[in-house]
């Protein structure tokens, strides 16, 4: 940019200017409370993040669509189905028969997708025999407990974020550190640089749509808080999987689509890895086959209309929000070494 056209005014000089244009009223006067803790204001500046804002890299170059596909006889053929349809991210239920399902899926280029596996694993001779098909393609949902000696050899964890109020943000931020320190402290230094690179970080989001986008870059900064203070290796992107749908249900299924619609886009601003709408709609008659092509359509227009997917940090450069998200990663990392210290 030409400094000379556009020369850079200090936050100073452009308060002058918003006070004239106010006649001499406050600018403080506009600020917006959203909560006991939180508040917007209108104005915004480079000044207020305290140090250069940097863009926040991801662990994937787009987001993944997930479309969970559940155990049974047909899930081979509504995993190929899935596919053909653009879902990126399936999220697989362990099979009955694993050899009969890696025969059903013997055409499937693992290596251009990013499946998600609900335990229990397969066995040693349970694995296909062509490469493609490996487990190191795979992330890992479920309970912690289950696999754990497989978690520990390859950072394969799930970290679930719950729903919660912009209050309680911080708060549910700061258990989730928690939840990965516990993880830590039981791996060695190996295992726990795996963690960071091949865990699975799944955030439920609610109708503050402008806190979750904040609260999952927020995530990154406290997870680059947690590499520096653990001597881990930093700058490792973690994988984020917003999950959308029942907590954002409305009365009618057009009102709760604009509502994941919303919410989708926060988190493909946010920069979420994977992204899972689940369009159920209690008490309607929409069917399964409705509620996944809602779900598909909603991530197609955001790819392929709006084109969010083209930019790797949407949100950089918006002060408002990085100032929130600091404030956010603040109050959460606070939290969370008063929990350690307590302990």
């Amino acid at each position: 940019m030409d400094t000379n056209i556009f020369p850079p005014m200090s936050k100073k000089e452009w308060l002058e200017k918003i006070r004239a244009d106010l006649k001499g009223k406050s600018p403080e006067s506009l600020h917006r409370t959203l909560s006991e803790q939180w508040a917007l204001s209108p104005f915004y500046h480079s000044e207020d993040l305290e140090e250069p804002a940097a863009p926040l890299s991801r662990a994937l170059d787009r987001p993944q669509l997930v479309q969970y596909i559940p155990r049974g006889a047909e899930s081979g053929e509504e995993l190929l189905t899935a596919l053909q349809q653009g879902v990126s991210a399936p999220w697989i239920e362990a099979p009955k028969e694993w050899k009969a399902f890696w025969t059903e899926q013997s055409e499937v280029q693992w290596n251009m997708i990013t499946p998600i596996l609900q335990p229990p694993l397969p066995s040693d001779e349970d694995l296909p025999e062509h490469p493609n098909n490996h487990l190191d393609r795979f992330y890992l949902s479920g309970e912690n407990k289950h696999q754990l000696n497989f978690r520990q050899q390859t950072g394969k964890f799930h970290f679930p974020i719950p729903h919660s109020t912009e209050a309680d943000l911080p708060k549910t931020l700061g258990n989730w550190l928690l939840q990965i320190v516990q993880q830590l402290d039981e791996l060695s230094p190996e295992q726990a640089s795996l963690l960071f690179q091949n865990a699975l970080h799944q955030k439920q989001l609610s109708h503050a749509f402008y806190f979750e986008l904040a609260a999952i870059r927020a995530m990154r900064l406290l997870a680059g808080a947690l590499q520096r203070n653990y001597e881990l290796p930093k700058n490792t992107p973690i994988s984020i999987w917003a999950q959308i749908g029942r907590p954002l249900q409305l009365s009618t299924v057009q009102e709760s689509l604009i509502a994941y619609t919303s919410a989708a886009f926060s988190a493909v601003c946010a920069g979420a890895d994977f992204i899972y709408i689940d369009a159920h709609q209690e008490g309607s008659d929409t069917t399964a086959t409705f509620q996944k092509r809602m779900a598909r359509n909603i991530f197609h227009l955001l790819d392929m209309e709006s084109h969010a997917f083209h930019v790797m940090d949407p949100a950089a450069g918006s002060y408002a929000l990085e100032t929130l998200s600091r404030d956010i990663a603040q109050k959460a990392w606070s939290y969370f070494l008063s929990q350690l210290s307590d302990d």
